[in-house]
């Protein structure tokens, strides 16, 4: 897989458990990252986002910088980028209710 803006092509790996790795280097859940997104994004945060998933990790500052450019379609590489994120969490079930002793 690949994420595609102005001159770049960069080759994308999912990380085995994606909230995790998300959590070390970006502070939020996948969920929450996705839903920043879906607000909008600027140049610094579309970096921040896309940096956990780059198979060939840069430097989050030149990557914020390439998509700076430019001839970078923001909102093309913003929708690619929501792409990679989970479209829901999952919650645990609700612990059953326990019955009153009598």
């Amino acid at each position: 897989m690949t994420v595609k803006f102005g001159q770049h092509t960069l080759a994308i790996k999912t990380p085995a458990d994606i909230d995790a790795a998300l959590i070390e280097t970006t502070g939020c859940t996948g969920a929450e990252i996705r839903a920043q997104l879906e607000r909008g994004a600027y140049p610094a945060h579309l970096a921040r986002a896309l940096h956990p998933f780059l198979a060939d990790p840069k430097p989050l500052a030149d990557l914020s910088q390439d998509i700076a450019s430019d001839d970078v379609d923001l909102a093309d590489l913003r929708s690619q980028v929501i792409a990679l994120y989970p479209s829901s969490v999952e919650k645990p079930a609700a612990p059953a209710a326990k019955g009153k002793a009598e």
